[in-house]
């Protein structure tokens, strides 16, 4: 079942046609969609155009212009793999900065706090790339790498002609709904120990976590008919813990899951608070493209009233001899510069593990 998933995967990307290979957290299948059909059938659309098509899978870009892309399963070849066929690898890694890493992103931080006390506003999520040069990879590996990563995680492998290659294992749910209920979570704060028991957060993560859930429980006000916040609690994923908070509600009549979403998305987790102003300082001074880093993606079923979106963290880009990982923080006015880097560099260390086999080898 492997090789046929793996054959798959190398004649569409030879072919250039689309396709995404997928695992919800603690699935036991590895589900995939091979597109049947010419490249160009592969394009833009928008969610509320493809009702009642059947179940679609959306990736939408961090740009909220830019149109999200949709492959529609009826038009797929499906396959399914247990993930208790993969065999687990243990590869460590540590992602080494470049030059002028450290430099350029605390710079940035450092300018993202005079903003903070000058009131321009109260939080913002700057992030930055990472290129890897890398050897010719062994799809196996490659595939067993991820999807053994995070067992808590939702992991992916997308491809499409006109954007490329992409794969992660997002810890975040942007929205999970069937009927008219729905569930979210608000995910911000981090700290990197891998032992749950022992954790301590401070006032500034406390008070970042809280404008996540302020947001969140405001913008969905609008459209549903309650909404609930849970207990704040630790959330492990991998070595990084991050403090989460349950939401759930019910959406008003006519709302659709995928007018929610839009409706959400950036949430402060990855832009910053208030939303506006955030994107504005982000599309300003980053100082690149994140494409789909920081966007969303999932599944949705507009004739059963289902859906299941995860924003799109802890991912990289893959060509066919770089690995380009991404990797940000929420930025507050009691931000460290030199901190805030290093919490980057840990967290490109989930992507850097699934890829460490395939580094460019010294001469």
């Amino acid at each position: 079942m492997a090789d046929r998933l793996v054959r798959h995967i190398i004649e569409h990307l030879k072919a250039h046609k689309g396709f995404v290979l997928f695992a919800a957290p603690e699935a036991d299948l590895v589900e995939g969609w091979f597109s049947k059909g010419m490249p160009q059938q592969y394009a833009p659309s928008k969610p509320e155009q493809q009702k009642l098509q059947g179940s679609q899978f959306v990736m939408q870009a961090f740009d909220v212009s830019k149109a999200p892309r949709i492959l529609n399963q009826l038009d797929c070849h499906i396959i399914h793999l247990p993930i208790n066929e993969l065999m687990p690898q243990q590869i460590a890694t540590r992602i080494d900065p470049p030059e002028d890493g450290a430099s350029g992103y605390a710079q940035l931080v450092s300018q993202a706090i005079t903003a903070i006390d000058q009131g321009a506003f109260q939080k913002v999520v700057l992030s930055r790339a990472h290129h890897i040069a890398l050897d010719p990879y062994h799809w196996p590996t490659l595939l067993t790498q991820l999807m053994l990563s995070d067992q808590q995680a939702f992991r992916y492998v997308w491809y499409h002609p006109e954007e490329g290659l992409w794969l992660g294992a997002t810890p975040e749910l942007l929205l999970s709904g069937t009927g008219r209920s729905y569930q979210t979570m608000a995910l911000a704060g981090t700290q990197w120990n891998s032992k749950p028991e022992h954790h301590l957060w401070t006032d500034k993560e406390g008070e970042e976590h809280q404008w996540v859930i302020d947001d969140i429980s405001h913008r969905l006000s609008g459209i549903s008919n309650e909404v609930q916040i849970g207990q704040t609690q630790t959330h492990q994923a991998g070595a990084l813990q991050h403090l989460k908070t349950p939401i759930s509600g019910t959406l008003k009549k006519h709302i659709s899951f995928a007018e929610a979403v839009a409706e959400l998305h950036p949430t402060p987790a990855v832009c910053g608070y208030p939303r506006h102003q955030a994107r504005r300082f982000i599309q300003q001074y980053e100082g690149y493209d994140r494409g789909f880093y920081t966007g969303f993606l999932g599944w949705q079923d507009p004739g059963s009233n289902k859906a299941q979106f995860y924003v799109n963290l802890r991912c990289m880009q893959l060509s066919e001899h770089t690995a380009t990982l991404y990797a940000g923080g929420g930025i507050t006015q009691d931000s460290d510069p030199q901190r805030e880097f290093e919490e980057t560099q840990k967290k490109l260390g989930t992507m850097g593990a699934v890829i460490a086999p395939f580094f460019k080898s010294r001469p």
